[in-house]
């Protein structure tokens, strides 16, 4: 095996490492809602706020995610603008019927800052990502992902 092949290899090894952790770290704990309607998958040395238990953040506090729940409005079309005027978009991930996904202005200090809407059971269910490290972008979007009603 040549030197380039070798390092390609390693390089793809060492991805799908990366990827793997990051996968199964973020189906570590299920934090549900405070009405128990919604949850998110967050990873399992990810600590539960001890006051507020719909919230979740890393142990060095570079990440953290809340989960919520909306049975005011039936669809995410109708709670699009309410959210969007609130957190403005910066940059779209998904925006549609399953799924309202984007990055917005975030409180600075170097974070990003996600919202993430889909339906839920007889609403909406809601979570807001925020990581600061660049190498979390992966992580959080499992997070992103994961989001739903409790089943």
């Amino acid at each position: 095996m040549s030197r380039q092949s070798m390092i390609a290899t390693l390089a793809s090894l060492l991805c799908l490492t990366v990827a793997a952790q990051a996968a199964a770290g973020a189906a570590g704990k299920r934090i549900l809602s405070l009405k128990k309607t919604c949850a998110i998958s967050v990873p399992a040395d990810w600590q539960v706020d001890k006051w507020v238990s719909s919230d979740a953040f890393a142990p060095d506090k570079s990440g953290s995610a809340v989960i919520d729940s909306n049975t005011s409005v039936g669809s995410l079309a109708e709670v699009k603008p309410i959210v969007q005027s609130m957190l403005k978009p910066t940059k779209i991930f998904e925006d549609s019927p399953q799924r309202l996904w984007y990055q917005y202005e975030g409180s600075g200090g170097g974070s990003t800052s996600w919202y993430v809407g889909v339906p839920g059971n007889g609403g909406i269910c809601a979570a807001q990502i925020t990581f600061r490290k660049t190498l979390q972008a992966e992580l959080a979007r499992q997070i992103a992902m994961s989001v739903g009603p409790a089943t």
